[in-house]
């Protein structure tokens, strides 16, 4: 009984951890060909698992896309590399490099953003 418990238990263990580790995957971004992206924020959200910035890009053809920019790391990662709920606002225009979508959609996972100021903030990683 003591050997089954123990079996379910590691069972158990390997199905949540590998559900974790799958969730935080990178893959589906381009990491090998960082992008510049400037633009002018539309919300920023300091929140966990990860943070997000919303940008308004005007893309080469002149239209306007909306752009989710996905941190890599947690609240607490970010404010230990200087991030704070104010550190842009909307309507700011920020300069933002990223590792974008490997689909092409409008998305991509922050490395680093230039804000107004030309404080520069990693993306805690």
């Amino acid at each position: 009984m003591k050997y089954g418990f123990l079996g379910l238990a590691a069972i158990l263990g390997l199905v949540v951890t590998g559900g974790t580790l799958a969730h935080h995957s990178n893959a589906h971004f381009n990491q090998e060909v960082p992008i510049q992206l400037e633009g002018t924020v539309i919300e920023y959200h300091l929140i966990n698992p990860h943070s997000y910035i919303y940008l308004d890009v005007t893309e080469d053809d002149g239209e306007v896309s909306e752009w989710a920019l996905e941190t890599g790391g947690g609240v607490g990662r970010l404010i230990r590399s200087n991030w704070s709920a104010d550190s842009m606002q909307p309507g700011d225009i920020i300069v933002a490099t990223v590792a974008p979508l490997r689909d092409g959609t409008p998305g991509a996972l922050l490395i680093d953003v230039t804000l107004p100021d030309g404080t520069v903030l990693g993306a805690g990683e």
